[in-house]
């Protein structure tokens, strides 16, 4: 979005289209893949059997009536704010959010339903510290490539000294 929104103050129409396109297309290819379905797929995850209907009926409807605010507004927000600043509002936005999902989303992956009762019945600020040290973990696992495990969510517990997001694994010689 902040790549998109830049490029309206280029001079020069095909390099102002270009870095627009290439700004837009860097956030669809990360955003159809990666966030973009997660609404529907987290919330088929997370709801108890009982009222997964339901759950995804309101989850599905919140989802569709923002999308519908979104189209309404933001022809809106181009007319009175200009196209950059509209383009940036959205990449604020996108960093907040990121960090929102970081602190009180919890990852479902490989869990089974009862497993998933006892994460989401859990403290939100053991949540909270599980997620703020998930970009250490990630970093030290993709980036400087070590063999690091994760200790998973339900058995994280931060004020315990032993427990720890991460435990190095060391091959014995």
């Amino acid at each position: 979005m902040f790549i998109a929104g830049s490029g309206f103050y280029l001079q020069g129409d095909k390099n102002q289209l270009a870095m627009v396109v290439t700004g837009v297309y860097i956030f669809a290819a990360f955003y159809g893949p990666g966030a973009g379905p997660v609404p529907f797929s987290y919330s088929a995850e997370v709801f108890p059997l009982q009222v997964r209907e339901i759950g995804m009926g309101l989850a599905t409807a919140i989802t569709w009536f923002f999308n519908f605010v979104n189209a309404l507004v933001f022809p809106l927000q181009i007319q009175s704010w200009g196209s950059g600043p509209a383009f940036y509002w959205f990449g604020c936005w996108n960093i907040i959010l990121w960090f929102l999902v970081l602190m009180f989303c919890p990852e479902t992956k490989q869990f089974t339903l009862e497993e998933l009762d006892e994460v989401f019945s859990m403290s939100t600020s053991r949540q909270v510290a599980y997620g703020l040290a998930s970009p250490a973990y990630w970093f030290r696992r993709y980036v400087l490539r070590q063999k690091v495990h994760r200790v998973p969510l339900h058995e994280y517990h931060p004020s315990e000294e032993k427990d720890r997001p991460m435990v190095e694994h060391r091959e014995k010689v």
